[in-house]
């Protein structure tokens, strides 16, 4: 396994300047646009392909089980996007005892405040994002599987049990 962090980096790039073309063009576009790229970081780290290559191989990937993509996708990110809610929320809440600790205790009661809820964020952040990382690597094992079942058909009964599970599993909904 070699992995170059440089191009995983640029792709990963790459990926994002599409996706916010596709947000300035419509939300659901630019959703849509994410959902089919979510897997460009596994196939540069494991395919070792970069740049469009890696994003057209995404959306092959992707293409044909984009709603059972786009629910596991919207599943890992829940808690994360929970916890930004929150922290917009304290933040408001946080805005007048803020203003008071400016009249109370000056700006270093503020920056205090703030590099608290900064630090706590930062923190759950990460935390939440790992299950993301280890989701995408899973789909994007799954996805290849399959697509190997589908190109190479074998008459082994095990492979084709092993298909017809991650078939029925993306295929839930």
């Amino acid at each position: 396994l070699q992995f170059a962090l440089l191009p995983a980096f640029l792709t990963r790039l790459l990926a994002l300047g599409i996706f916010l073309f596709g947000l300035v063009l419509c939300i659901l576009p630019g959703i849509m646009v994410a959902v089919f790229l979510c897997l460009v970081t596994p196939i540069v780290a494991f395919e070792d392909l970069r740049g469009l290559a890696a994003c057209r191989r995404s959306y092959d990937l992707v293409r044909s089980h984009r709603g059972a993509v786009f629910w596991r996708l919207t599943v890992l990110l829940l808690p994360w996007l929970l916890v930004f809610v929150i922290r917009v929320v304290l933040l408001y809440a946080v805005e007048p005892a803020m203003l008071a600790g400016l009249a109370i205790g000056g700006p270093e009661t503020i920056y205090n405040i703030l590099w608290l809820l900064n630090i706590g964020y930062s923190l759950l952040m990460s935390l939440l994002l790992l299950p993301l990382s280890d989701g995408q690597m899973i789909l994007w094992h799954n996805l290849t599987a399959l697509q190997r079942q589908d190109v190479n058909p074998t008459t082994d009964a095990a492979a084709e049990d092993t298909g017809a599970a991650v078939k029925e599993q993306l295929n839930d909904e």
